[in-house]
């Protein structure tokens, strides 16, 4: 199968089975095995999950890793974001958030906050020279959204599953969220996102016209707003990722240089 980058996924027939490392999650990305469930739940209804079988919670079929069993969605994983997918995340965005989850970051001066523990892990160079790159915050303005949205928190295009008909179903709800759909957005169009997948990064007019799509102005507004912030973000993970262990340093490298490219830095 593809995916599978942090937890253990295996396919039987049309059931996945997917065990949970109690140590997956990151600072951008959470890997909570009882939230996705609970999202499967909520959501496989109208098609934008896939249908839950089981949830075996930490221990109870003598394993540590907690697990779930869900029914494996039709069609192919994509190879690279499309109109589908940006289609699929203002439908998402436009449910309203259960109460449960839990909030992302809001605004600018939030989102460059999260990025402090991990500069603080790298060394000390590496973390002057992204400081130094840190654009201006966005000055407030009258863009915010008006009320939370419920985020699938890494819709990655390996993460979305084209059927057939054309239509997406999401699937890796492990750290789902509610907060402002910019954030989904910028992490589906990551130039990042896409090297780490070992694909090409999106070209500017691509992305340009896969932001076209979505149907919200105001949260298109917010991003182009914020695009070099949440660039910066994502290039400071990047290098984050790079040197905890396990980390792949040269595609680390690849893919903080690529975000700081886009954002101009």
């Amino acid at each position: 199968m593809t995916g599978g980058r942090t937890n253990r996924v295996w396919a039987a027939g049309d059931v996945i089975c997917k065990s949970y490392d109690p140590d997956g999650a990151t600072p951008l990305f959470a890997n909570d095995a009882g939230a996705e469930a609970a999202i499967l739940r909520h959501l496989s209804p109208n098609g934008l999950a896939p249908g839950l079988l089981a949830e075996v919670k930490a221990g109870q079929a003598g394993d540590a890793r907690p697990a779930i069993l869900y029914r494996k969605a039709a069609g192919r994983p994509l190879a690279r974001p499309n109109a589908a997918l940006i289609k699929a995340l203002s439908r998402v965005h436009a449910l309203n958030p259960p109460a449960w989850l839990p909030p992302a970051p809001q605004g600018p001066r939030a989102l460059s906050d999260q990025c402090a523990p991990m500069l603080a892990e790298l060394p000390a160079d590496l973390a002057a020279d992204l400081r130094s790159r840190r654009p201006d915050l966005p000055a407030p303005s009258g863009l915010a959204p008006s009320k939370p949205a419920l985020l699938h928190g890494d819709p990655v295009a390996a993460n979305a599953i084209e059927g057939a008909d054309g239509q997406v179903t999401l699937v890796d709800w492990q750290c789902p969220a509610s907060g402002d759909p910019v954030l989904d957005l910028a992490t589906a169009l990551s130039p990042a996102m896409q090297i780490t997948y070992g694909r090409a990064p999106l070209e500017k007019t691509e992305r340009q016209a896969l932001i076209a799509v979505y149907p919200e102005p105001g949260v298109r507004q917010r991003l182009g707003a914020w695009s070099a912030l949440l660039h910066w973000r994502m290039a400071v993970y990047c290098a984050w990722r790079g040197v905890r262990p396990g980390g792949d340093p040269a595609r680390a490298r690849q893919a903080m240089t690529a975000e700081l490219a886009a954002a101009g830095l």
